[in-house]
């Protein structure tokens, strides 16, 4: 029995604000030795946005700063697979060694949303602890 509302997703997703309101996943990552880092959202329908941060939730969240080095992201879908081309060589990153988490927001069929995160280090969720930020990724 599916419990989560999915939507269907489109040929051509496009930047889009507020896709935490539902189903979504989301994937933090920040260099290593820095406190910068960027939010990447995704939706079931394959609308995106690419948040970037100074710091813990800067520059004065929710009002989210977007990545406007990144235009376009190219996702593909084929038989439940996604392919995703993250811009990490556009954004200077392609020589550091990266902090990553990820998450999802699940929005049920009955109006409740469900967080899941690969670790939660406060009551409620906030994906943006950059604790959280528990896989490494070494450039090599």
């Amino acid at each position: 029995k599916n419990l989560v509302d999915w939507k269907s997703f489109v040929t051509k997703g496009e930047r889009r604000q507020e896709l935490w309101k539902e189903t979504c996943f989301e994937l933090f990552f920040s260099p290593s030795e820095s406190e910068n880092y960027w939010e990447l959202n995704i939706s079931t329908q394959g609308h995106w946005n690419l948040f970037t941060f100074d710091s813990y939730r800067s520059p004065g969240y929710p009002n989210l700063s977007e990545e406007n080095l990144v235009q376009h992201l190219d996702i593909e879908v084929k038989k439940n697979k996604v392919r995703i081309l993250l811009p990490i060589k556009v954004l200077g990153l392609e020589k550091s060694h990266l902090d990553v988490s990820i998450a999802a927001v699940l929005k049920l069929k009955n109006g409740e949303t469900s967080y899941w995160a690969l670790t939660h280090l406060k009551e409620k969720p906030d994906f943006h602890v950059r604790e959280s930020f528990i896989l490494k990724l070494k450039k090599e």
